[in-house]
């Protein structure tokens, strides 16, 4: 007797609206599957999502904290305003240094003196007292030893000050945070195409008498596969385009948050929209492959009998 639910076969048929049309009819066949795939894929592309968000807000924070974290290099005494500034080119050719400022003797007494809690009190100091100086911002602050050695070995140069601790400390909050990242990026992409597999093996463990007919009437197994292929991708996108609305509005809902805290008074927030690109690109692309192969993971035995 026909299975109602078996679709005509013909060795070779490729017509691509068929493969589609299965698809989403195999998403709804197993509706209740289907559903639970789809939110634990959803959930876990958000929780990457929001990791990547949280990594993204810290590594521009350390970033500005690297910014503000300069070298400064203290130009000999003996050297007249106009050969100070003639060292700044030679340090600007050094490698790692991302931008090289100049100040005067007489501009840093008047920022310290700004600085003082009663300035009136220091007029009229002599600013012979300090030296020229350079404020040098580095391109990678893991990079600082070999570049402070380079700024010490320029002629004319008497002492380069960094806060190395400080400077070490940004450094390797940035890697445990990438480390981090690749850590759970790789758990949630595990979970999510176990999950997917599980969903198509249910799929067609229901139907593998229907592929047992289809193979034994000459059905190829790419004519066979590409349905379940559908699904996953269904699924994936379906999976990916939720997370992304939803980490749009946790975004939306913590920077509101951050901003009645007065937490933007110390820190930043990026604006969603300078990253929304990449991190929509991401979810498509992780969720199309987790369910394409999952499904090709879960067919494949099938395929071998």
């Amino acid at each position: 007797m026909k299975n109602k639910n078996e679709a005509p076969v013909r060795k070779g048929h490729t017509n691509p609206g068929y493969f589609i049309s299965e698809g989403f009819r195999s998403v709804f066949r197993h509706g209740l599957m289907s559903f639970a795939a789809a939110v634990i894929v959803l959930a876990c592309l958000l929780i990457g999502g929001c990791f990547f968000m949280v990594i993204i807000n810290a590594n521009a924070i350390v970033t500005g904290l690297e910014q503000e974290n300069k070298v400064i290099v203290y130009v000999d005494e003996t050297y007249t305003e106009a050969e100070a500034r003639s060292l700044g080119s030679r340090l600007n050719q050094i490698e790692n240094v991302a931008s090289c400022t100049f100040m005067t003797r007489k501009e840093a007494l008047e920022q310290w003196i700004s600085r003082q809690e009663d300035p009136e009190l220091f007029a009229g100091t002599d600013a012979s007292a300090l030296r020229d100086r350079f404020y040098i911002v580095l391109g990678d602050i893991t990079q600082m030893d070999s570049t402070l050695q380079s700024l010490r070995e320029v002629e004319g140069v008497a002492r380069v000050s960094a806060y190395m601790e400080m400077a070490r400390g940004f450094a390797a909050v940035r890697n445990v945070l990438r480390v981090v990242t690749y850590g759970i990026s790789a758990v949630l992409l595990v979970i999510s195409v176990f999950i997917i597999s599980n969903t198509v093996k249910l799929a067609t463990f229901n139907r593998r008498e229907e592929i047992a007919v289809m193979k034994t009437v000459g059905a190829t197994n790419g004519f066979i596969r590409w349905p379940f292929v559908i699904q996953g991708l269904i699924l994936g996108i379906i999976s990916a385009v939720s997370a992304f609305a939803l980490q749009w509005v946790v975004y939306d809902l913590a920077e509101k948050a951050i901003a009645r805290s007065g937490l933007l008074e110390i820190t930043t927030a990026l604006p969603f929209m300078s990253f929304a690109y990449v991190l929509a690109l991401g979810d498509l692309a992780v969720g199309v492959a987790v369910g394409v192969f999952g499904s090709v993971l879960a067919i494949g035995k099938y395929l071998k009998k």
